[in-house]
């Protein structure tokens, strides 16, 4: 059965949450918000445990309630799960929630109600929520999990307790691949690119595609800082809408790695040590300013992306606007 202690650093957050259950003052509609892999679902399952288990140890399921007797046994239990089975969650789906709730727990003093990925409820769906979301039945408590709040309409996310999930500190991923890996230089590596997210390090960790996007955008990069237009244009013909995400975070360490190593002669501090030859070859060629902007270009890029822009076109005027800094330096 989850619980808080299974959950990877976030100790601030965590003791947040503990209190709130602890003190019975648990909000009966919260939003969880974090970016993909950092821990949305976890949380979710370790709070539906914490206050549906009848006895508690600070937050931590006792393991022999109803409630965690029914979590091992039969399955019988109080905690609801929703997922999208298609594209949206419909407004008929968040009815049978309604519904649901409206009816007394019979094995448990609560009901809890998760619905992952709230971005994907239709905004009838949303506004199906405000009712019960005003006035919630004592026993009733609903989590959504959102990526971000632009999906979430404003009448649904003033009436809910946001929670921000945060991410995890670098050391914090660092410590937990070392439980599932001996292999330092991929450990430091996936620890660095994770952004935050334990879900995306420990994909980096099992994946031999980050490798070869990793190359991908070392290759790519290159190219740029040598001025080679053409090989800079076939290489962002060869990422894809699965990999460009990780394609360009290569590239911005990359850049950031030259500017550190620039500014302070320091390869300790460098996150691609084992790329240490081409960023040499980078500061020698610019200057900090220059490098900036491309960092800049590169960032706005994620921006467009995240917007839906063309991945074709905003790559492409991506390197065009990062070649003219370099040539014109």
């Amino acid at each position: 059965m989850i619980s808080f202690s299974d959950i990877t650093g976030r100790e601030v957050f965590k003791k947040k949450l503990i209190n709130a259950i602890n003190n019975n003052v648990f909000p009966h509609a919260c939003l969880l918000v974090g970016e993909k892999g950092t821990g949305k679902k976890i949380f979710a399952k370790a709070i539906a445990n914490a206050l549906l288990c009848e006895k508690p140890i600070n937050s931590q399921p006792c393991g022999s309630c109803t409630h965690c007797l029914s979590e091992k046994v039969n399955g019988i239990t109080e905690f609801y799960q929703l997922r999208a089975t298609g594209q949206s969650i419909k407004v008929d789906d968040i009815r049978e929630i309604i519904k649901s709730m409206s009816l007394k727990p019979t094995i448990s003093n609560k009901k809890i109600y998760v619905i992952y990925d709230g971005e994907k409820m239709t905004p009838q769906a949303q506004n199906s929520l405000l009712k019960i979301f005003e006035e919630p039945p004592s026993y009733g408590h609903i989590i959504i999990t959102v990526n971000n709040l632009e999906g979430i309409i404003p009448t649904v996310s003033s009436r809910a307790t946001i929670y921000q999930i945060g991410n995890n500190s670098q050391s914090e991923i660092k410590k937990f691949l070392k439980t599932q890996s001996t292999d330092d230089k991929l450990i430091t590596l996936a620890s660095h690119y994770a952004e935050g997210s334990i879900g995306k390090a420990i994909k980096i960790l099992s994946s031999e595609e980050f490798i070869t996007t990793r190359e991908l955008g070392v290759s790519y990069t290159e190219s740029l800082i040598n001025r080679n237009e053409s090989d800079s244009f076939a290489k962002v013909e060869s990422v894809t809408k699965e990999n460009v995400d990780e394609f360009l975070q290569v590239v911005i360490k990359l850049f950031k790695d030259m500017v550190v190593f620039l500014e302070t002669q320091n390869e300790l501090l460098l996150i691609n040590k084992d790329k240490k030859y081409m960023i040499s070859n980078g500061i020698n060629k610019y200057n900090s300013s220059v490098l900036l902007k491309a960092i800049f270009i590169l960032q706005d890029t994620v921006s467009r992306l995240k917007q839906h822009a063309s991945r074709k076109m905003t790559l492409d005027g991506m390197t065009i606007r990062i070649l003219e800094e370099l040539i014109n330096d």
